[in-house]
């Protein structure tokens, strides 16, 4: 699911008047080991509990079409060369896909908004306040969402944090944590 999201967020960014072509549709056969069994975006017809029905890149890609419709690639926020941070413009709202290359990893981001709206990356989304503007992400190889009616996209450093090695606690221990 995250390969296909994010093949069609850089599809939308880079080249968004070319089309993009997904091999394949339908998942050729039914074999777990079978390789060219196994890339469709919907499952086979024969011996599936429901035929034809999606599977997950089925739903990323759906959920990514569904957020980059009608949108405007504006830039790519440069960050770490492990994070894809890129905004785009839609209906004169902002949004801004992120998702972490290598490892997971945490962005903070000064929005300067009191809420924005984050979806996964196939489509659920809530509301998320904000402290002070700034939201933390715990970004991972699938694509985020975030819209809102915010001014700005700055990297910043989160409002507190707590430093890992002073929290090793051994199973079954307590430790106290004063803000």
């Amino acid at each position: 699911g995250a390969y296909t999201a994010r093949l069609f967020i850089l599809g939308k960014a880079y080249y968004p008047n070319d089309k993009i072509f997904i091999y394949d549709l339908q998942n050729d056969g039914v074999s777990t080991t079978g390789r060219e069994d196994n890339f469709g975006l919907i499952r086979h017809y024969e011996n599936e509990a429901v035929p034809y029905s999606a599977k997950q890149n089925y739903l990323a890609y759906a959920a990514a079409a569904n957020k980059l419709t009608g949108a405007e690639f504006t830039e790519k926020i440069e960050t770490n060369p492990n994070i894809g941070l890129y905004s785009f413009d839609r209906n004169g709202k902002k949004m801004l896909t992120v998702w972490a290359i290598e490892r997971n990893e945490n962005i903070v981001l000064d929005l300067g908004a009191e809420s924005v709206i984050v979806s996964d990356y196939l489509g659920n989304a809530r509301e998320i306040k904000t402290q002070e503007g700034i939201i933390n992400i715990a970004a991972s190889e699938y694509p985020i969402y975030i819209e809102g009616d915010f001014d700005k996209t700055e990297i910043t450093k989160p409002v507190f944090y707590l430093d890992s090695q002073k929290m090793k606690v051994p199973l079954g221990e307590s430790a106290e944590i004063n803000i």
